[in-house]
């Protein structure tokens, strides 16, 4: 079953591809970083710039076009702005991820043009635990790197309806081994190893060390919970440099708070209403050998809004209201973006007609960005995206459709505002403060 399409379905019932990852495949598939957990799936990659840092690559898009959420909603982390910056929300101890296309992704934001990865961590629950309470241990090792974690969860009800959750994590590795040389014949001709003689047998500076504790509760009743988490997250990782000087590490640290409820009594044509709110308090320094250089600071609150519509003629759906906001700064020697914040809401609606054997899917979201940076012109956008779909099933064990759909994102903070190096990735960023938003035409054919 998937859930990240406003109901819970079979993947056959979805007109639009999905993956999911949950129980035993989940535990086969984990990885290190996100990006690596999803890398063997069909239609996924993995960005590779450290072994620390892994976005999912959907269809060839990445970075702002490929929304990772924690619990449908912002994962609150830097990700999207360079390679080097790891995705905060840790697959180790995760109940499931579900990645998704199509018109589903429009509940999400105009972000997800490649797609959708929400990775479900239960750390509200949402029911009372089979037995009064539950939990899992587990450990792994990997030879390569010397990576050691461990990972455990315990839940328990303590009556009244008042579930409490307690879990966390830690992993240690060197750094990754290879056969042969780190360098290239050229590299080592015109500048010498960085880091001493020629180095082989390993990628100097690739190992890291995480840990990350969250303590969550609350209440369940017959039509509904609402409770409450709170996530510390520190990792320090390597970023591999090909140049004279200093490695570079990131030292990160993150808290993370999260509400969230739902009501599934009679609310008029609606048979649910959910509420989720997040808020993130997230920095990095990134490390030159021990001095610190660029400090990236990130506070993003988000809310989301839902009502699930009731049945009605074999027509339901859900729709849906939006707001994020989020203040950023990079500070120092290296700071390649000014500091500011943006605002953004949307409204959103996603229909779904199960007719026999002909079924109709169709989304629309509209959006308000809102986008500032210090003594530089702001900006602001109104975009929407709209998506249609139709299937039919000629057999109990056959569905064939197409989906076409219109995407229009507009540009990031990053993108308009930029303008400085970035040492840890070798890059040097340049904006455009007069960007248009970037639309998207899509038609997928399912069988």
């Amino acid at each position: 079953m998937i859930t990240a399409s406003g109901h819970e379905r079979s993947r056959f019932d979805l007109l639009q591809s999905t993956n999911v990852l949950s129980g035993e495949e989940l535990e086969r598939e984990t990885r290190a970083t996100l990006g690596d957990t999803l890398a063997r799936e069909p239609g996924i990659a993995a960005s590779g710039f450290t072994a620390g840092a892994s976005r999912p690559v959907i269809r060839g898009q990445d970075g702002p076009r490929v929304r990772v959420l924690q619990n449908g909603v912002s994962t609150g982390d830097v990700s999207v702005v360079s390679a080097d910056h790891a995705v905060s929300a840790e697959p180790l101890l995760v109940e499931r991820i579900e990645v998704l296309r199509g018109a589903g992704t429009l509940r999400y934001g105009s972000s997800a043009i490649g797609g959708v990865v929400n990775v479900i961590d239960g750390s509200i629950p949402s029911e009372l635990p089979e037995g009064g309470y539950d939990g899992v241990l587990s450990g792994s090792y990997d030879l390569n790197a010397d990576e050691r974690s461990a990972a455990g969860l315990l839940r328990g009800e303590l009556g009244g309806g008042f579930v409490l959750s307690a879990d966390g994590f830690f992993r240690r590795a060197g750094n990754t081994d290879i056969p042969g040389s780190s360098w290239t014949a050229a590299e080592r001709a015109a500048s010498g190893p960085a880091f001493g003689s020629d180095v082989r047998g390993d990628i100097p500076n690739s190992g890291q060390r995480t840990w990350n504790a969250r303590l969550g509760g609350s209440r369940v009743w017959d039509a509904g919970f609402a409770g409450f988490s709170y996530t510390r997250n520190e990792s320090r990782y390597g970023v591999p440099v090909s140049e004279e000087g200093e490695p570079i590490d990131i030292d990160l640290v993150q808290n993370r708070y999260d509400a969230a409820g739902a009501w599934g009594a009679e609310l008029g044509p609606f048979a649910r209403a959910s509420l989720r709110f997040t808020r993130s308090d997230y920095e990095h320094t990134e490390l030159e050998g021990e001095e610190p250089g660029t400090l990236f600071e990130n506070d993003e609150n988000e809310l989301r809004a839902e009502l699930t519509q009731k049945e009605w003629n074999a027509l339901d759906g859900v729709v849906g209201f939006q707001w994020r906001s989020r203040e950023f700064a990079a500070i120092g020697a290296e700071a390649l973006v000014p500091p500011g914040d943006s605002q953004q809401y949307a409204l959103f609606a996603v229909e779904e007609w199960h007719g026999e054997p002909v079924g109709v899917e169709a989304g629309l979201r509209v959006e308000r960005t809102l986008a500032d940076a210090s003594g530089l012109p702001s900006r602001s956008f109104t975009t929407w995206s709209a998506s249609l779909g139709a299937s039919v099933t000629p057999t109990d064990s056959t569905l064939l459709g197409v989906t076409v759909s219109r995407t229009e994102r507009p540009p990031t903070p990053e993108e308009l505002y930029s303008n400085g190096p970035h040492f840890a990735s070798g890059s040097f960023e340049v904006g455009d403060a007069s960007l248009d938003p970037e639309t998207a035409y899509g038609v997928e054919v399912t069988a």
